[in-house]
């Protein structure tokens, strides 16, 4: 779509939108899947790409592993429940050293074997699921040949399996993580949940049930099955979720790294950013009159805090840990929400030399970039792709939201200043009460194919460079899929919107 298209879709929009505040015209949930090349039709959905991956996955090609480190995310949403690795998705925001959300007992055979694998080779198939006495009786001896650094947290798990559920060993004392696993309820976020759904979302059929309604005359409730079709980048994909705290300690990150090194995943996604110490350090000289924030003598010298150096240290392991893995994994960090020269960390890691993280900026559907992006440095591994567009009032630019005006006809295509698209990106909410778009309906029982009560709090807009990563990470996994049927590595062009064109040159 040329810039001029663009600006004529805007204007239209905001002429002919419906009148109130905060209302857009309508537009297609799935947009942004035509302009990223994903699908040629938003009427039909036909993407030839959609269906080489799925010869593939018919063909016996495994899905690509995408680890998606964030926030704990809602695995029983009916559009991603199908697509989350409940064998390998392991919460770090609880412990350290990680615990399963899912216990070794919810699983079915495959995936117990799975897990197992993690930290034992195994030389014949388990012909059953194994007893807690099989477990119990697995001499240590045997495991962590694979991954020393995580096979003794996870034989723990494996071994605590009994404890908080009836029958369960009264005889002996559970593990710390087994009583955090038991008592600490794991609650769905939204970030994670929505960065999760532009990835690998994938249609689905669902019971909802109405409400009784007492009018003049008294009508049942009656449970329909509804359509939800929505869809990610890349329906085939297969998410491992590891969860964080929104600001977690480097202890943490460093306890999922050592995890994640022993999936080789397909690809990595740091939509967010950890604050490693340098982010709370002044990062200008005081006495650059271009630097508009008063800095002085009084400025913390973080070195001189014996705890923050202890951090400091830790981080580094961890920017190191993550260099290594983006040898072998492609990764892809949110490159902040300041339009500033410094990125947020890991984002920045992209401007040395020693690894191969990429850092993702946000645009809009032509690669203009956004009024919250960082510019793009040409010189650092750094891509550009869709997002949503928010107002911006400073001494850099001004960005309208044309749509926050409750009259029509003060809505009007402005000079001088940009406005924002009226098309939002769209993603996946947590179930129930909590998340971006909450629903005002009191939860179930958080059952997987329980009806639901209403639909629209399913769904939610969102934005940022969190939002572009989250774009980045299903794109990659979907050129991932179908690469080895033309040559097309190549230098990927930073100047101009990344789509899956873009994405394909990577492999």
């Amino acid at each position: 779509m040329s810039n001029d298209n663009n600006s004529a879709l805007r204007a239209e929009a905001v002429a002919n939108g419906p009148q109130g505040r905060h209302l857009r015209p309508e537009f297609e949930a799935c947009w942004h899947l035509k302009d990223l090349g994903v699908v040629s039709s938003l009427e039909s959905f036909e993407s030839e790409a959609w269906d080489l991956a799925e010869s593939k996955i018919n063909g016996g090609a495994k899905s690509p592993l995408v680890v998606v480190m964030d926030t704990p995310l809602d695995a029983g949403h009916p559009n991603l429940a199908r697509n989350i690795d409940k064998a390998l998705m392991r919460d770090f925001s609880v412990l350290y050293e990680g615990v399963f959300p899912t216990p070794s007992f919810d699983l079915s055979l495959q995936d117990f074997q799975k897990r197992l694998a993690l930290v034992k080779v195994l030389p014949d198939p388990v012909p059953h699921n194994l007893t807690e006495a099989e477990i119990k009786a697995l001499p240590n001896s045997e495991w962590g040949k694979m991954h020393p650094e995580i096979s003794g947290d996870i034989l723990r798990d494996l071994k605590d399996a009994s404890f908080g559920r009836p029958g369960g060993d009264p005889q002996e004392e559970p593990s710390l993580a087994a009583k955090r696993r038991n008592f600490a309820k794991y609650v769905p976020g939204a970030h994670g949940t929505a960065v999760a759904g532009i990835i690998a979302s994938i249609p689905a059929e669902m019971p909802v049930q109405s409400a009784v309604s007492f009018g003049e005359t008294i009508k049942p409730s009656e449970t329909v099955a509804v359509q939800l079709a929505y869809a990610g980048i890349n329906p085939f994909a297969r998410i491992v979720p590891i969860s964080l705290t929104a600001a977690p300690y480097p202890d943490m990150v460093l306890g999922a790294l050592n995890y994640i090194s022993a999936l080789k995943p397909d690809v990595i996604v740091v939509a967010a950013a950890w604050a490693d110490g340098r982010d709370l350090a002044p990062q200008h000289d005081p006495d650059d009159p271009t630097w508009t924030l008063e800095q002085n003598e009084d400025d913390v010298d973080f070195s001189n805090d014996p705890a923050l150096q202890v951090d400091s240290d830790i981080w580094e392991e961890v920017a190191q840990k993550l260099k290594d893995l983006s040898k072998v994994s492609t990764v892809v960090c949110a490159a902040g929400n300041v339009d500033a020269e410094q990125l947020v960390f890991p984002a920045r890691l992209c401007a040395e030399d020693d690894n191969n993280i990429w850092a993702v900026t946000a645009c809009d559907e032509v690669g203009e970039e956004l009024s919250y992006s960082p510019p793009l440095n040409k010189e650092w591994r750094m891509i550009k792709t869709i997002s949503t567009q928010l107002p911006r009032s400073d001494r850099g630019e001004t960005v309208i939201d044309n749509f926050a005006y409750e009259l029509a006809e003060l809505r009007k295509e402005p000079s001088g200043y940009k406005t924002v698209t009226p098309r939002d990106l769209i993603t996946l909410d947590p179930r129930g009460r909590q998340g971006y778009n909450p629903s005002s309906m009191p939860s179930l029982s958080g059952a997987e194919d329980e009806p639901l009560l209403e639909i629209g709090s399913l769904f939610s807009r969102f934005s940022g460079t969190s939002a572009a990563t989250a774009v980045a990470g299903g794109l990659l996994s979907l050129a991932k899929m179908l690469h080895g049927n033309a040559n097309t590595k190549g230098a990927v062009d930073p100047d101009v919107l990344f789509d899956l064109k873009q994405a394909m040159k990577f492999y």
